[in-house]
């Protein structure tokens, strides 16, 4: 059986767990009081410290992939300006394939660098977080 402190602490985890997937704050306040028993200002902390760590993951996430974005923007951005910008031939029998290929991660590049954007500015953060 567990002491009351592990108790409280196993459901705080499990107040973690269902705002990290996206659970919304009323459905979780409920699940704490019917389940748990636990209202007022002490279901409030635990929802608040849930989703500040919601928000410090969702923050770490966007940055990894924004800079992942700016990467494949930069390394694309290289390669069509060495390819048509310069007399430089690189990849000389594949070019075509080359070029539909960098084109493609030009387009997924941008995309994860504006779903970023819209993360980092707080506009987009109902989700789950994986």
């Amino acid at each position: 059986m567990q002491s009351p402190e592990e108790r409280l602490r196993t459901i705080r985890e499990q107040v973690d767990a269902k705002i990290h997937w996206g659970d919304s704050r009323e459905d979780v306040a409920a699940w704490l009081g019917q389940k748990h028993g636990i209202l007022g200002e002490e279901a409030d902390q635990m929802l608040d410290h849930a989703y500040r760590e919601r928000h410090a993951a969702l923050r770490e996430r966007a940055l990894i992939r924004l800079l992942l974005g700016i990467v494949g923007l930069v390394g694309g951005g290289i390669y069509f300006y060495i390819r048509y910008a310069s007399d430089v031939e690189i990849f000389k029998g594949s070019a075509l394939v080359m070029t539909l290929i960098l084109l493609v991660i030009i387009v997924v590049s941008l995309t994860t660098l504006l779903k970023s954007v819209n993360l980092l500015l707080g506009q987009d953060d109902t989700r789950s977080l994986d």
